[in-house]
């Protein structure tokens, strides 16, 4: 059998310090095609430490091992009724190795059939790279694909192997011997549509004149290409349109100038460059008194009526008797009265001492009256 292409994905250590390795394999380029592995034989151990060499036989052409934190190496094999292929060996870095950087930048573009990457390197010595690219799904992606490329600084791939519509993350390691140094990622599209959806939208802070509005990323599934920009459309009731365009890295923008206690409806464009897609429209209503002029308000009551206070008591300070007589006027006591008597709830006349009296002042009258006649006779 023909040698394996080897390559690995390392991904976080566990809370018990293991980490997972995503080991995957296929046949090397140039292997006949009919060529059919029975099986794989993987056997891996600690760097220096062969005594503690673990052994996995799979029909698989991949496996996840549970590695420590320290460097190990990895040989795998495959088997068919000939015998078996050379070895393929990986070496695994420890978790805290530095990995060594050379790339220093990336670029993708599209031609007529395939989408080429090209790189540049600061290490003239390294001349081998691993080429790793998946879909950018909204779920971690088990789909991995790699390819090898010797002496060049560019990897092409026929755009029919790829998914229109769907990001690829596409990585580059560059590989010096045994070790591979850190990658430089980008993202890549080989045909570009408008969104399946427009954002959810929400309007928020609403002011008298003023509004926030938000809204959400659509899911990667559902971009179909990069969004290039959102434009905000809102329209007053039965009045003219307007709009804002911002950038894509923006989700949340305030609007001004609105019209007071008026109702808008708003929604929110993704674009990319194949078109737009608008979300759903809502509907809001601004205020008709904002909170500080409530707040204004409020202070102009209270601070007179403040002010009232201080003033009643200083009067008061000042003239005491007539704030006493202004707040509480003298009444007459009803039972010190000469016309009526009260007792308890019956209210009664005293009519003999009432007629008493009258009669008496009539008497003297007359008196009166007799004695400026006798003196006049």
């Amino acid at each position: 059998p023909y040698g394996l292409d080897l390559w690995r994905v390392l991904r976080p250590a566990k809370v018990d310090g293991r980490r997972p390795v995503q080991l995957m394999w296929k046949k090397a380029s140039g292997a006949p095609v009919l060529e059919k592995a029975l099986g794989y034989n993987i056997w891996y151990f600690p760097e220096n430490n062969t005594n503690l060499t673990e052994t996995v036989n799979t029909t698989n052409q991949t496996h996840e091992l549970y590695l420590g934190g320290k460097t190990h190496w990895v040989y795998v094999i495959s088997y068919n009724s000939l015998g078996e292929s050379p070895v393929a060996t990986l070496r695994i870095p420890a978790i805290d190795e530095k990995s060594f950087q050379c790339i220093e930048a990336m670029q993708a573009c599209l031609t007529q059939d395939q989408l080429v990457v090209e790189w540049q390197s600061s290490a003239p010595e390294v001349d081998t790279w691993m080429v790793e690219w998946f879909p950018d799904l909204d779920s971690e992606s088990s789909t991995f694909s790699w390819e090898s490329v010797s002496q060049a600084r560019n990897w092409t791939i026929q755009k029919d192997e790829l998914k229109p519509f769907w990001c690829y993350n596409i990585s580059v390691y560059p590989v010096l011997g045994d070790r591979v140094g850190k990658s430089y990622s980008i993202q890549a599209y080989v045909r570009e549509g408008i969104p399946s959806v427009g954002p959810v939208t929400e309007a928020d802070n609403i002011g008298v004149k003023t509004v926030t509005v938000t809204w959400k990323e659509i899911p990667k599934s559902q971009r179909n290409g990069f969004i290039s920009n959102y434009t905000i459309f809102y329209q007053a009731e039965d009045g003219k349109e307007f709009s804002k365009t911002v950038n894509s890295n923006i989700l949340q923008y305030g609007l001004e100038s609105l019209t007071r206690k008026t109702s808008y409806t708003l929604q929110v464009m993704a674009s990319t460059r194949a078109g737009g897609t608008n979300g759903t429209k809502i509907n809001f209503k601004t205020l008709s008194v904002s909170v500080l002029e409530i707040l204004f308000i409020t202070s102009l009551v209270g601070g007179g009526l403040l002010i009232l206070i201080m003033l009643t008591v200083a009067y008061g300070l000042k003239k005491p008797n007539k704030l006493k007589h202004l707040c509480c006027p003298d009444v007459p006591n009803p039972a010190e009265s000469s016309i009526a008597t009260w007792r308890g709830d019956d209210f009664k006349v005293n009519t003999s001492a009432f007629v008493k009296e009258i009669i008496e002042q009539h008497l003297k009258r007359v008196v009166t009256i007799q004695t400026k006649l006798i003196f006049k006779g």
